[in-house]
């Protein structure tokens, strides 16, 4: 079928695009994590490290990086630009988006992303990332993250279209050669 081709053809732009949602959540420089408005960084309000307590900080950071609005318009913009480079796909945007949000909206991944940081992250190291994104320049990163992941995936695509022929031209010659070497591949 012409559209399931399409649409296997753009697979690995979108795919792409939504591999930047494991790096659309930067975190600061060790070191640099500044404490809340009010407090210094040596008198954060610590909970005991229990299992229970750095779960619960890998939830409080994902909220207050406002994931859940990151992974949404991610899903947007990938779907748009599905969408965009193949017209025929647009008939079917919706199961598309239920798709995707079917399988990669936050609620989906919520467990996955909390085990994520809980394992990138002690307990003492979320807490201060949380000070950090309390501060006005944590808020002003939080805000600027969705614009520059999109640029990001933008600049990658570009990148990759310009030296496509580059990448398929060798990709038949090292095909040619494994053929001469090996015989035609079955």
């Amino acid at each position: 079928m012409r559209v399931t081709s399409r649409l296997a053809n753009s697979t690995p732009l979108w795919l792409a695009a939504l591999s930047c949602l494991a790096c659309s959540s930067a975190t600061p420089a060790p070191g640099t994590a500044e404490a809340a408005p009010g407090e210094s960084a040596s008198t954060l309000q610590r909970l005991p490290e229990t299992p229970e307590n750095h779960r619960a900080a890998a939830e409080r950071l994902l909220a207050e990086l406002k994931m859940q609005a990151i992974i949404d318009a991610t899903l947007q913009a990938t779907l748009d630009g599905i969408v965009k480079n193949n017209q025929p796909l647009q008939q079917y945007r919706n199961e598309m988006l239920e798709f995707l949000h079917k399988y990669l909206s936050y609620e989906a991944l919520k467990d996955e992303l909390l085990g994520l940081y809980a394992d990138a992250y002690t307990q003492r190291e979320l807490e201060d990332l949380l000070a950090f994104y309390t501060t006005p320049t944590g808020q002003k990163s939080i805000a600027l993250m969705p614009e520059l992941a999109r640029k990001g995936v933008e600049l990658g695509q570009r990148r990759v279209q310009a030296h496509l022929p580059e990448l398929l031209e060798t990709i038949k010659k090292r095909s040619l050669e494994r053929t001469q070497t090996n015989g035609p591949m079955q």
